[in-house]
């Protein structure tokens, strides 16, 4: 009997310890390797979404996330979210019916802590910090710069160089882009069309894309498109409601029937010249060509798959448009094996332009171009040229109503999208358009950013301008929103809190290396639904996060 005691006693005594371990391991695990956050607003949408409600349409079958309204004192705007609200379809460009939708909360994600040197911050990391224009608030943004260097954001894109004691101007030698990874990149593609959500039987619409011949068939009727000759023919994106700018449907304001398009959106839109294209192509034969050609910035870029036989082929190429005997020049090429374009077969096809590079992949594989065979590198001074078609010092300058002519969307050219087919009769499935992430310039505000006095009214926001320069130190990092049209960043950030420039003397915009919270990694506990007024988990919208 004593020993039975005893047993018990020892049973008790390891039992409290081992939870008493358990509870310090939490403890030190949360502290220094995996912590859980609540994405609060839309900065990072869609990437990561905040507070939203989920809008399905019955016309195309597509979902995607709307942004609560605000009320503003004084205004007729509704308050933040569900009544009578009547959103522009994205996919087919329709006005939907009013109807009621329920808010929903944030994504909850898991964050992996910054140790280093184990691990250390990296550009494009989705970040979780404090922001410094206060001392205690959790900020979620993407890095687009590091230490030791100075930053230029420029036609949506980043451009870098070596910090120096003084700012370099954008005129100078040794800028170059960043270009992100390629899975990044494909987590941050923006989605504009997808025939698979085209309507198949609607009187009203209409496909974005436009023939050159009466032998093409299912454009405005649903998903596939099939073409019945044989004579070379010619698609072309139209633009139409559907268009290559950096509108995010997250962002419309509706309930604007009747307004002109930018103000039913609720804000200017910018043009965007790096998009994707991607399509299922079926053949008839094995003698087929695909070609797809972007025409922006001053110039065509063009990427081809030709199949001769058992022969396949693969080319990236350019040209500039301004000259009057201008002659494509080859930018890659590649000998490609395999089935593909195989008659009967579908072929996966995806042509990309983003950050001054052309890829081109065949059923996921890249066959030619990416970021080093299929760049070409201007610098800053190129890239606002070929883009705005003026030289940069004017660019620079101010309009005749006082606005810098690099925040005028007008300036930016829409760009034109085409692709060209020849040799078989053909099928097309899934054909989707998308577009890559614009950061945008934007100039203060006064009253409207924290921090900022009403005499930077106006100014060029951070980085933005060379008016504006950012040289980033040692510890010091530069974090932008995914959601560009709609986040408060490091552009606009303006000074920091007292306490924490005392600490640091960290200047405007920059987050300093101790504020460093970690990486977002997954999302762990996505926004709930609630069905009957029982929360209801969407395990559908589990994911990484790149």
């Amino acid at each position: 009997m004593p020993e039975q005691t005893q047993k018990h006693e020892t049973s008790v005594k390891e039992t409290l310890t081992s939870i008493m371990i358990s509870f310090i391991v939490a403890l030190v695990f949360r502290g220094f390797v995996i912590e859980g956050f609540q994405i609060p607003t839309g900065s990072m949408g869609p990437t990561l979404l905040g507070a939203h409600v989920d809008i399905h349409s019955d016309l195309s079958g597509y979902n995607w996330p709307l942004e609560p309204w605000r009320h503003y004192p004084g205004t007729s705007t509704p308050t933040p979210g569900q009544e009578n609200i009547n959103p522009t379809d994205p996919i087919t460009g329709i006005e939907l019916p009013a109807s009621n939708y329920k808010k929903r909360s944030g994504d909850r994600v898991f964050v992996f802590k910054y140790l280093e040197p184990i691990f250390t911050p990296h550009r494009w990391d989705v970040t979780v910090f404090k922001v410094p224009t206060a001392t205690a608030e959790n900020y979620i943004k993407r890095m687009i710069g590091t230490p030791n260097e100075q930053l230029a954001i420029v036609d949506g894109d980043i451009f870098t160089r070596p910090a120096q004691d003084k700012p370099a101007g954008w005129s100078q030698s040794g800028w170059h882009i960043e270009r992100k990874p390629e899975r990044i990149q494909r987590a941050v593609w923006q989605t504009v069309f997808d025939s698979t959500f085209a309507p198949a039987n609607s009187m009203s619409y209409r496909s974005p894309w436009k023939s050159d011949s009466s032998a093409w068939q299912g454009l405005d009727a649903g998903p596939t498109y099939t073409y019945d000759a044989t004579a070379p023919t010619t698609l072309t994106w139209l633009n139409r409601a559907q268009r290559l700018d950096d509108y995010l449907p997250f962002n419309e304001i509706p309930n604007g029937s009747g307004q002109d398009w930018n103000r039913i959106r609720g804000l200017e839109v910018y043009p965007v010249s790096d998009v994707s294209l991607s399509f299922g192509f079926e053949p008839d034969t094995d003698t087929s060509t695909v070609s797809t050609i972007l025409s922006t910035r001053s110039h065509e870029f063009r990427a081809t798959i030709v199949r001769d036989g058992s022969k396949v082929t693969a080319i990236i190429d350019s040209r500039a448009v301004t000259e009057a005997d201008s002659k494509w020049h080859q930018i890659d090429t590649a000998q490609v094996k395999g089935n593909i374009l195989a008659a009967g077969r579908v072929t996966d096809i995806e042509f990309w332009h983003a950050d001054q590079a052309i890829w081109l992949f065949a059923d996921s594989k890249l066959i030619a171009g990416g970021p080093e065979k299929g760049a070409y590198n201007w610098d800053i001074a190129e890239r606002v040229k070929y883009t705005m078609g003026e030289d940069l010092a004017l660019a620079l300058d101010q309009d005749t109503q006082g606005r810098i002519r690099l925040t005028s969307p007008s300036l930016y050219p829409v760009p034109t999208l085409y692709v060209n087919f020849a040799g078989s009769p053909f099928k097309l499935h899934r054909v989707r358009v998308q577009r890559d992430l614009f950061y945008r310039p934007a100039t203060f505000r006064a009253t409207k950013w924290p921090g900022d006095p009403a005499a930077m009214s106006g100014f060029p926001a951070l980085a933005t301008h060379p008016a504006s320069p950012l040289i980033l130190g040692p510890d010091e990092f530069f974090m932008c929103g995914d959601n560009s049209a709609r986040s408060l960043d490091g552009r606009l950030w303006g000074a920091a809190h007292p306490t924490i420039l005392d600490r640091y003397h960290t200047g405007p915009g920059r987050v300093h290396r101790d504020l460093l919270i970690g990486k977002a990694f997954v999302v762990y506990f996505p926004a709930i639904r609630r069905r009957f007024g029982i929360p209801v988990l969407d395990f559908g919208n589990m994911r990484w996060i790149w």
